[in-house]
C-alpha cells in the first residue's frame, strides 16, 4: 500500500490538531491560533480541559508531530518535514473568534492565560494585615489601586509603580503574593541591555513584570519603555521564529531598597507611582502565610480601590516626586563633596584647577560613582545649577582644551603630557588628597 502524500499527511495532522475527541489520536496539548490585527498568527496551547493557555513556540508543535511516529502508523516525518507540517497547521487552523482573557477568577469559564485560585471577596474587615501594610506606605491608596488594575482588563498601562524601603517591611512578601495570584501572568526580569532583541518575546501573556532589584530609572526614561507602556504594537522577535508586532498587556513594577535616581522630567514622573514602605511594627511568625489567607479580601479591596478611578489614571501625591528629587540632590552633593572640589575665584589658574570632559567621565566611571550615562548627565546638570560650572574652551600650555575650570578631582590625577593626555595616572591616597587641597 502506497504511503499517503505529504499533503495528505498534513491534512491528517490538521484534523488531529482540530479534534477534541478522546477516541481519536490526540496530542498531549490542545493547540489554538490567535490572529493579530496585522495578520500575524501566534500559536497557543493548553492542556486538555484546562482552559489555561500559553504562547507556544513552533518547536512545541514540531515535537508533538514527531511524537506521532511512536503512537501511530503513517506519520513518519523527518525533522525538516515536521517543520513544514507545523507551518501548514498554523496557516490552516481557524483562529480563535475571541482572544483569551489575561486573567479569570476561579468560578469563571473560558480561555485565559491564568486562573486566579479564588474569587474576590469585598469584605474589607478581613484584610487587616494588608491594610496595615498600606498604612505605612506612602501613596498606599495608589498601591492598592494599582494591584486592583492588574485584575481589570484594559486598565491604563502607562503608569508603573516603584516600591522602595529598607528590609523587613514586606516588599518581598507582597511580590510573592502577587506571584501566587497572577501565576503564569507574572514575570520577574532584569532591566534589559540595549540590543537584546528577543527580550520582548518573554513579555507575551504577562500582566505584571517586576524588576526586583532596580537602582536607576534610566530604562524608564527611554523610548522603548514608553512604547511598552503605551497602546501601540511593539516589535516581537523570538529565536528561530519570525518578527511581528503586537500590543502587550504587561504592567510594570520596580523594587529597590533605596530611593531611585530620577531624571528631572515631569512627563516621566507623572507616569510613576512612588511608594515608600516603612518597616513592620511587629514582625509576626508566619506573616506571609497569614497574608495569603487574606487573598480574596485583598484582591476585592484593591479592585474596589481601582474602580474609583477606572478607566483613568490613578492619582498620586506629587509631593512624593519632590521628596525623591530632594534626596537625589542631596546624594549629588555627597558625591561631589567626597570626590571633587571647586575653587571659585581661581578660575584663571589653569595649571591645576580644571578637568576636561574626558577626565571628569573617567573620574565618575572608574571611581565607581556613576556607571550609567543618565546618572552622569544628571551630575553635570547638578554642577551647572549648584556651582555654575560649565564646560568652556580655553588654552593650556599651547593646547586648546575644553573642560570645567575650577573643578578638580580628589581621587584621581591625570597625566597631561605627551600621548598620555587625559588618561588616568594613579589613585591618590588620603594623605595625598590633603596635600593637593
Amino acid at each position: 500500500m502506497a504511503k499517503p502524500s505529504l499533503a495528505a499527511r498534513c491534512e491528517s495532522i490538521v484534523s488531529i490538531v482540530n479534534s477534541s475527541s478522546k477516541s481519536k489520536i490526540v496530542f498531549p496539548r490542545k493547540y489554538h491560533v490567535e490572529e493579530d490585527e496585522d495578520g500575524s498568527r501566534l500559536l497557543l496551547f493548553e492542556k486538555y480541559n484546562d482552559e489555561v493557555v500559553r504562547y507556544a513556540s513552533k518547536q512545541a508543535l514540531v515535537s508533538d508531530i514527531l511524537s506521532l511516529q511512536e503512537n501511530a502508523k503513517g506519520f513518519d516525518f523527518t525533522h525538516s518535514q515536521a517543520k513544514d507540517v507545523a507551518n501548514y497547521v498554523i496557516a490552516r487552523k481557524s483562529p480563535l473568534k475571541e482572544k483569551p482573557e489575561m486573567l479569570k477568577f476561579k468560578s469563571e469559564t473560558g480561555l485565559c492565560f491564568n486562573r486566579v485560585p479564588f474569587d474576590p471577596d469585598f469584605d474589607d474587615t478581613k484584610c487587616q494585615l494588608f491594610l496595615e501594610m498600606l498604612s505605612r506606605t506612602s501613596n498606599g491608596h495608589a498601591l492598592a489601586a494599582f494591584v486592583g488594575s492588574l485584575l481589570v482588563p484594559h486598565s491604563d498601562k502607562e503608569q508603573y509603580i516603584w516600591l522602595y524601603g529598607d528590609g523587613m517591611n514586606g516588599k518581598g512578601t507582597l511580590i510573592r503574593f502577587l506571584m501566587k495570584v497572577l501565576g503564569n501572568c507574572y514575570a520577574s526580569e532584569e532591566v534589559p541591555e540595549k540590543g537584546q532583541r528577543f527580550w520582548t518575546h518573554g513579555l507575551l501573556g504577562k500582566r505584571l513584570v517586576a524588576f526586583t532589584d532596580c537602582k536607576s530609572t534610566e530604562f524608564q526614561s527611554e523610548g522603548r519603555f514608553r512604547a511598552l507602556t503605551g497602546n501601540d504594537a511593539i516589535r516581537i522577535e523570538h529565536k528561530g521564529g519570525g518578527v511581528y508586532n503586537k500590543t502587550l498587556d504587561a504592567k510594570f513594577m520596580f523594587l529597590s531598597n533605596e530611593m531611585p535616581i530620577l531624571e528631572d522630567n515631569k512627563a516621566d514622573l507623572r507616569r510613576a507611582i512612588f511608594c515608600e514602605i516603612g518597616p513592620i511594627k511587629e514582625v509576626t511568625k508566619g506573616y506571609e502565610e497569614m497574608l495569603w489567607q487574606e487573598a480574596p479580601y485583598i484582591i476585592g479591596h484593591c479592585i474596589t480601590a481601582y474602580s474609583k478611578y477606572s478607566p483613568g489614571k490613578i492619582p498620586v501625591d506629587e509631593t512624593s516626586f519632590d521628596d525623591v528629587m530632594a534626596v537625589d540632590a542631596d546624594s549629588m552633593q555627597a558625591i561631589f563633596d567626597r570626590n571633587f572640589y571647586f575653587v571659585d575665584g581661581q578660575q584663571n589658574d589653569h595649571s591645576k584647577k580644571f578637568l576636561t570632559g574626558s577626565e571628569l567621565q573617567h573620574a565618575l566611571i572608574y571611581g565607581a560613582m556613576m556607571k550609567r550615562k543618565t546618572e552622569r548627565s544628571k551630575f553635570l546638570n547638578f554642577l551647572r545649577k549648584k556651582y555654575l560650572c560649565k564646560s568652556k574652551t580655553f588654552r593650556w600650555k599651547n593646547q586648546v582644551l575644553r573642560g570645567y575650570i575650577g573643578l578638580s578631582s580628589k581621587q584621581f590625577v591625570f597625566d597631561r603630557t605627551g600621548n598620555n593626555f587625559n588618561k588616568v595616572f594613579r589613585v591618590l591616597s588620603n594623605e595625598e588628597n590633603a596635600d593637593v587641597q
